[in-house]
């Protein structure tokens, strides 16, 4: 092999080492994603399981609020 072919394939090596590295380094930063998705999914079941919490809360007042308006106007017109 000349130099020149040398000089281009250590080019060409050190540009697939860079290129492992980098997705070694992506692939790093993705092993804790699945711990930090099961943990974002259980908060939004949360927040879920109290938005259903508030709105049957919320529809139990409404009723009882409409109640009173009734009883209200039923003894006004007495």
């Amino acid at each position: 092999m000349s130099k020149k072919d040398d000089d281009y394939t250590a080019a060409l090596l050190e540009e697939l080492r860079d290129q492992n590295r980098r997705i070694l380094e992506a692939v790093t930063a993705l092993i804790g994603v699945p711990d930090r998705l099961q943990t974002i999914e259980s908060k939004i079941d949360g927040l879920h399981d109290d938005r259903v919490a508030t709105k049957a809360a919320v529809k139990d007042q409404s009723r009882q609020v409409h109640n009173h308006e009734r009883r209200i106007t039923v003894l006004e017109s007495t």
